[in-house]
């Protein structure tokens, strides 16, 4: 893998004191493992937090894919600590190796600030999720049965809930708070499902019922509005990636990695 070419060391006899060496081989041997270990969960927390928020189906098999995210936040964190520990037992007296250690600090506290933020994301998305599963369950609702009279009543409580739908989605923070797209998303599609819930209900008591099925069926190929709810989200991806901090983890790991490879191997 790319992290570990990252983090050979390469140490000349004759630019390496005995002392220098020793110490360096001990940060290369020390660190190494763990140091890979956390850029590959960090880069993993980063795609999967992508997914969730730009590939999963939206609803339930969002929800569901959230499932996954408090063990890869919990990785981060025990693997930041045991590489905090570890750089703390080595001789940081050589210059390289004092640097180095400086270095995996820094990629310890990327981690513990990465798993903070995925935490806070993941939690916006699970809400985000709980949206979308009322809002598909008010839809569902349009094709239930019942006398005239229960159909719009039925309707016009659909109505009412889609609109407090719209009101949560709008009280929502959007995270990063640059990026409001999958808020806003849900804000529309539940204001759009409150007005047509609205005008199924005024014609579900009509002489003909044909008039309020030809009005259903109209709304079914897109009862948000838009025919992909999954793409609409989707356009919110260069946003993310560029003020998620989750997003830009990548990028920051590897650059920890290749700075500790450069220390190591000029000592």
């Amino acid at each position: 893998m790319r992290l570990v070419a990252l983090l050979v060391v390469v140490c000349a006899v004759a630019a390496c004191s005995p002392a220098g060496s020793e110490s360096v081989a001990a940060a290369q041997s020390t660190l190494r493992p763990p140091a890979i270990t956390l850029g590959e969960t960090l880069i993993r927390t980063q795609r999967t937090m992508d997914s969730i928020r730009h590939e999963v189906p939206r609803g339930q098999p969002m929800k569901e894919a959230l499932a996954t995210v408090p063990a890869e936040i919990a990785a981060l964190r025990s693997t930041a600590d045991q590489l905090d520990a570890l750089a703390g037992n080595l001789d940081a007296s050589h210059s390289k190796t004092g640097q180095a250690v400086q270095t995996v600090r820094g990629l310890t506290r990327l981690a513990r600030s990465v798993a903070t933020v995925a935490e806070s994301e993941a939690a916006a998305y699970g809400r985000l999720a709980d949206l979308d599963i009322a809002i598909d369950g008010i839809v569902t609702g349009w094709d239930e049965g019942g006398s005239q009279r229960e159909r719009r009543s039925a309707l016009q409580a659909s109505a009412k809930e889609a609109a407090t739908l719209a009101t949560r989605a709008t009280a929502e923070s959007p995270h990063p708070g640059a990026c409001p797209m999958l808020r806003d998303n849900r804000a529309r599609w539940s204001r759009l499902v409150s007005e047509r819930s609205a005008k199924l209900a005024g014609l579900a008591t009509s002489a003909s019922g044909a008039t309020y099925d030809e009005l259903r069926d109209r709304y079914r190929p897109e009862p948000y509005g838009v025919s992909d709810r999954l793409a609409a989200d989707a356009a919110d991806r260069s946003c993310w990636m560029a003020h998620s901090a989750v997003a830009t983890a990548e990028a920051k790991a590897r650059a920890a990695i290749a700075r500790l490879k450069e220390l190591l191997q000029d000592s």
